[in-house]
């Protein structure tokens, strides 16, 4: 059999929405290259797509150190719900103190300031920062039997995670109202997908993108006729008469 050997340069710009294939003319091309599976296609581009600036990822991708070597190697804010901040004692823990990682520098519940701190090492291999502050800063401290790791002459320390600057950063973040109502959109469309993928829109059961476009659209018919039997029946319980609105 022969094959299609295709080079092509500035692949963007063909894909491009305006000035080259858009949309339409993409699905074209891809229809062609499945059905005629003889295609090898050799193509350099620039970008295929716009800069993305910022992630929207649930808890699976809000990891510390995920959200860090993103920024880092890529420029991408990844967003996603943080750690949760529980409490399980009325101790204080590390998240009671102010940190400044600029300066090195940590403010205990009570306002004593510090920046005598150090690195030190687990057994896991893992590099983490502590904080200590002398016995003369804690003596007549009102929090003092609440406080973090005791030391001898009463000093006090904390260690924090190896990735605390961003775990702190990250819940800095989700506290802003904007971030969290894009949020609730992302959520809503995951919903949606969810639904399909669970009244099997997840795996085509046939060969071919028109098998597989009819399958897709009889999932979101079928779930779009379940919104609508479960709006229906919410507005017949409520005994409205009126025709619902479109």
């Amino acid at each position: 059999e022969r094959q299609l050997v295709l080079i092509v340069e500035n692949l963007g710009a063909i894909f491009a929405e305006k000035k080259g294939m858009g949309r339409k003319g993409q699905r074209k091309f891809r229809d062609l290259v499945q059905s005629h599976p003889f295609w090898t296609i050799l193509a350099t581009t620039q970008e295929l797509f716009e800069d993305i600036q910022v992630v929207l990822g649930d808890t699976a991708y809000g990891g510390a150190e995920l959200r860090r070597r993103v920024r880092e190697e890529s420029g991408v804010n990844l967003v996603s719900p943080p750690p949760a901040n529980t409490r399980r004692t009325d101790k204080l823990s590390k998240n009671d103190f102010e940190i400044d990682f600029e300066v090195l520098e940590a403010t205990c519940p009570n306002g004593q300031r510090t920046r005598t701190t150090g690195l030190s090492q687990g057994k896991s291999g893992q590099t983490r920062r502590w904080f200590h502050w002398e016995g003369e800063q804690c003596a007549g401290c009102p929090l003092a039997e609440r406080c973090t790791e005791r030391r001898r002459g009463g000093a006090h320390r904390i260690l924090l995670s190896p990735e605390e600057e961003e775990i702190r950063r990250s819940r800095k973040e989700w506290a802003d109202p904007e971030l969290r109502q894009a949020y609730r959109v992302r959520a809503q469309g995951e919903r949606l997908v969810h639904k399909m993928t669970r009244h099997g829109g997840r795996k085509a059961r046939q060969w071919g993108l028109d098998a597989a476009r009819q399958q897709a659209y009889s999932i979101a018919m079928v779930n779009n006729l379940l919104v609508l039997a479960k709006a229906l029946a919410a507005f017949e319980q409520g005994g409205g008469s009126q025709e619902l609105a479109a």
